[in-house]
């Protein structure tokens, strides 16, 4: 049996927008190691996307990174979207009434009018 593919996660900032990219599975350890380097982004105080459009599976501790990057956020009077993509992420953050609280889209068109940021060009 092959071992589940390690969380890859890359970050962009633009000086108007955060983009936090998730690609794999958002779960376990793979949150626990990432966590410092989201704080450390998010303290950047900018309106931040969330794509989680790649991610394969999502446990509650994937859940738990979403809320507190939320939180976090919402502390600092920024507004977050998050772009779960077709897949089981939007099917779970649906199901746990997250999708309100966390701005979930379906385009990045979408999330910069959500974000308040205007298209680039």
């Amino acid at each position: 049996m092959n071992a589940p593919a390690p969380l890859d996660f890359a970050m962009q900032a633009d000086g108007r927008l955060l983009t936090l990219v998730f690609i794999g599975r958002l779960q376990g350890d793979e949150v626990r190691n990432v966590r410092a380097e989201v704080d450390a982004a998010i303290e950047a105080g900018l309106p931040t996307l969330v794509d989680a459009s790649g991610v394969s599976h999502m446990d509650s501790m994937g859940v738990a990174l979403l809320v507190h990057i939320g939180k976090t956020l919402e502390a600092k009077r920024l507004p977050v979207a998050v772009l779960p993509g077709p897949g089981p992420v939007a099917r779970l953050l649906g199901a746990a009434r997250l999708d309100q609280y966390l701005n979930v889209v379906f385009s990045k068109a979408e999330a910069l009018k959500v974000l308040g940021v205007p298209p680039p060009g």
